[in-house]
């Protein structure tokens, strides 16, 4: 068994990436696996746009406020109110965290409107009861559709893996948002503007089969958050873009970067051919190098 050897230079990955026309625009179909359970009958209540979001990176920012899914939380609790004041809620279908803030709020409905400051003694309960329906009650968060725009070229650190710091990208996301409470389930939908991260790092991994050699990305922090409120009370929701962009190129086929084929030549003076058995990636002090291990057969 021989080996071939083929060196790639900084130089040679830099050209690869000058060629390529910037900005890159990626169309992103929704994560199935993160829209289990919804199902196409659900009542969709408003269309709304959201006006900014924020990174998620620092836990003590200013998150905007994602008003449509909060009213869907206050205007279901209000709901259960007025049915149980008919008397036709049906308590036993409640879960225990429902049939508790039930308990606290019984009595503060007036003209439609739930009067917290009849309540003012169990201020502390009832928030903490407001807590746990809201936590149990967001069942799904699922992207429907996603863009991912890469704007400018990246600095390259030709490596195994390959390293593209200083990344200047811009994305932006359609979510739909579904809660379950009080026996009832309702779902609001919201789209993002475009949300701009800037100085990330992407990495290139390298795949081998047989004798090509195929390039697939990685990305990381694009996740950002947003906060919701109900009656007062804030909740933050984070939302996982960077691993619905991740599966997104998981589910593409590699890129193909090089193919040693072209050295399975036939030997002069026989009937045999080298062929290639397999390719290896290693780290180079010029850049990377490629090592076929080949046969005679």
């Amino acid at each position: 068994m021989g080996e071939i050897s083929v060196s790639i230079s900084d130089q040679v990955a830099d050209d690869a990436i000058g060629a390529i026309g910037f900005p890159l625009e990626f169309n992103i179909l929704g994560d199935s696996a993160s829209s289990t359970g919804l199902s196409l009958d659900v009542p969709v209540l408003g269309d709304a746009e959201l006006l900014s979001v924020e990174r998620d990176m620092n836990p003590n920012a200013d998150i905007p406020l994602l008003s449509e899914l909060g009213e869907l939380f206050e205007d279901a609790i209000t709901d259960a109110l007025e049915r149980d004041d008919r008397g036709t809620l049906d308590l036993e279908r409640l879960t225990p965290e429902e049939q508790n803030l039930m308990n606290l709020l019984r009595g503060s409905l007036s003209g439609g409107l739930i009067n917290f400051s009849k309540k003012t003694e169990d201020e502390t309960e009832i928030d903490q009861a407001i807590t746990d329906v809201v936590t149990k009650g967001l069942i799904d968060f699922a992207v429907l559709w996603a863009q991912l725009r890469i704007v400018s070229r990246p600095d390259l650190d030709l490596g195994n893996p390959i390293r593209l710091s200083g990344l200047s990208t811009r994305s932006r996301a359609k979510a739909e948002a579904c809660i379950k409470v009080f026996g009832r389930r309702l779902c609001a939908r919201v789209t993002s503007p475009w949300i701009r991260v800037d100085g990330e790092e992407l990495t290139l991994h390298f795949l081998t089969s047989g004798s090509k050699v195929s390039i697939k990305p990685r990305f990381k922090n694009l996740d950002f958050v947003i906060t919701i409120r109900v009656f007062g009370k804030t909740f933050t929701i984070r939302i996982g873009f960077t691993t619905l962009v991740n599966r997104y190129f998981d589910r593409l086929p590699p890129a193909e970067v090089a193919d040693l084929s072209v050295f399975e030549q036939p030997i002069p003076f026989s009937d045999k051919i080298t062929r290639i058995k397999s390719v290896s990636v290693r780290d180079d002090p010029k850049g990377v190098r490629l090592i076929a291990q080949t046969e005679v057969a």
